[in-house]
């Protein structure tokens, strides 16, 4: 390094010992204490911002899901109840979490008549099923109306919405509650984007049909 440079530093560092030197020591404290107080304000803000980039992120997409077989479906259902039952009544967000997750899971096998018995029996026996539901249904309408919404999110809302019809599409036909539900579905006329499409024949080899559409045959059908 070049003389000069070094003599520059060297000056900078002297004054800035001598200017440091006469601040008061309570001065000094008090602007190490706001220094302090900036960064943890900083750091907080930091990590609020961070969670919320996280907030609306599933527990479990669909590609999660698709690796789990009986056993752990059925083991995470137990473990799920078992939370939910900590408290008195259950708790319905861990119970609607749950929902969600298992009728988010491709079900080629008919693995939501094998699992979803145990908790549909804890989420009526709460009285909390139509209202699970309800607020499931409407969650994934909102989410796939959400462009911001990650492709791979949309294909499990989609699924979600898929296997809700399909399941309880017989009940449709005498029950006002699943009708108004699939009715609420075609009206939302849900549009499946490109990239969801493209997500899911990558994944799944699979093509995306609107969950709209296929309520609107349901309901065609139960007239």
């Amino acid at each position: 390094m070049p003389r000069f440079k070094i003599r520059v530093i060297r000056t900078f560092v002297e004054n800035s010992c001598q200017v440091l030197g006469s601040i008061d020591k309570d001065v000094m404290l008090r602007v190490m204490k706001k220094s302090i107080l900036i960064c943890i304000v900083s750091l907080v803000a930091s990590l609020l911002f961070v969670l919320a980039s996280y907030a609306d992120e599933l527990p479990w997409t669909y590609t999660q899901l698709t690796t789990k077989d009986l056993t752990e479906m059925n083991q995470m259902v137990r473990n799920g109840i078992k939370e939910a039952n900590k408290q008195t009544p259950a708790d319905p967000e861990v119970l609607k979490s749950l929902t969600r997750s298992i009728f988010m899971r491709p079900n080629k096998d008919r693995m939501i008549d094998k699992v979803f018995g145990e908790l549909r029996s804890a989420l009526e026996a709460n009285e909390i099923l139509e209202s699970t539901f309800s607020f499931l249904v409407s969650d994934a309408i909102e989410k796939l109306k959400d462009e911001n919404t990650k492709p791979r999110d949309q294909v499990s809302y989609i699924i979600f919405l898929e296997n809700f019809i399909a399941e309880h599409k017989a009940e449709s036909k005498e029950n006002a509650y699943f009708k108004k539900e699939f009715e609420k579905i075609r009206d939302a006329k849900i549009e499946v984007s490109k990239k969801a499409a493209s997500e899911r024949k990558l994944r799944l080899m699979e093509e995306s049909k609107s969950p709209s559409l296929i309520a609107e045959a349901v309901l065609g059908k139960a007239k």
